[in-house]
């Protein structure tokens, strides 16, 4: 069955808004979709773009004072041929608008609910718009894979596993990993520990001797392990120049240790989990993240000083 969709609702404000709205590209990107191009004229291509998604090109059948009206001409099937009405009509204190989108093809019951209800959502941005300025348009949001750097295990240089050299109160560390606990047995004043931590050179090994130390106190760790983290990650990137560059080369980026063991350093997640891409899913603190992007931030503003 062919359908009609119809909304009718009033715009506080002059008629001029509307029009902007309806007829100029800065005006359409304010409301529906950020990515429109083409040309908003009598006989014009405008192109609607959501992603991959969803991306209708209308012609432009009629723009004037009381009507704008489109032709889907490409880009989606159930739109192919759909004829788009905007008519409006100066009230005095308000402007009121008709919208009518009319199939030419027949569409599910299904895809009828929820064509009407985006448009609902869509023209309520345009009401918004006109009235204050600012409406919600629809915006491809910045992928999270493309604003954090994900990493796990030592073979990433961002990983406190990862061997490398950097000394400390005149005492030479093989890995961020190694300085944490030897630090984390000096805290609890656990010597025999401390002095087994920098005579090994395997990380896995400072991990396990660090889960020995005697008289440990989980709140008082956690209110300086960040601490201690940030001066071995300052000491390992400044005191190497190779990694200092491929540290401040990621100004701008995020880090987050992909781990799914850990729930206080990492993310608690893979680095295979899809699921990384969206950070309502991260089901930890991200410690050793926020310290790498400290610590660059630091080397960042020193080098701008000298």
């Amino acid at each position: 069955m062919k359908r009609i969709i119809l909304h009718v609702f009033h715009i506080g404000n002059n008629l001029e808004s509307v029009k902007k709205a309806l007829t100029t590209l800065e005006g359409l990107q304010s409301w529906w979709t950020k990515d429109v191009t083409g040309s908003a004229t009598v006989g014009g291509i405008i192109k609607f773009r959501f992603a991959d998604v969803f991306k209708p090109d209308m012609k432009v059948i009629q723009s004037n004072d009381s009507v704008v009206q489109w032709q889907c001409v490409a880009g989606e099937k159930e739109w192919a041929g759909d004829i788009f009405t905007f008519s409006f009509t100066d009230k005095g204190k308000t402007v009121s608008v008709k919208f009518t989108q009319e199939y030419t093809n027949e569409i599910t019951d299904e895809q009828y609910g929820t064509f009407n209800f985006n448009w609902g959502y869509y023209l309520h941005s345009l009401k918004q718009y006109c009235e204050t300025g600012k409406g919600t348009p629809w915006y491809n949001k910045p992928q999270l894979k493309d604003q954090v750097i994900f990493y796990f295990g030592q073979e990433s240089i961002f990983s406190h596993w990862y061997k490398c050299r950097f000394v400390i109160n005149e005492i030479e560390f093989c890995c961020v990993e190694q300085y944490l606990m030897y630090s984390k047995a000096l805290l609890f004043n656990d010597m025999e520990i401390a002095n087994k931590m920098l005579r090994s050179s395997d990380p896995k090994r400072h991990r396990h001797l660090g889960r020995k130390v005697k008289a440990f106190n989980k709140l008082v760790w956690q209110n300086k392990c960040r601490h201690f983290a940030f001066e071995a990650n300052l000491a390992k990137f400044r005191e190497d120049a190779e990694l200092k560059n491929a540290l401040i080369k990621t100004a701008g980026m995020g880090f987050a240790e992909a781990s799914p063991y850990d729930r206080n350093w990492g993310i608690g997640l893979s680095i295979s989990n899809p699921k990384i891409y969206d950070l309502q899913n991260w089901r930890g603190n991200n410690w050793c993240g926020e310290v790498l992007e400290c610590v660059r931030k630091t080397i960042i503003e020193s080098m701008s000083k000298s």
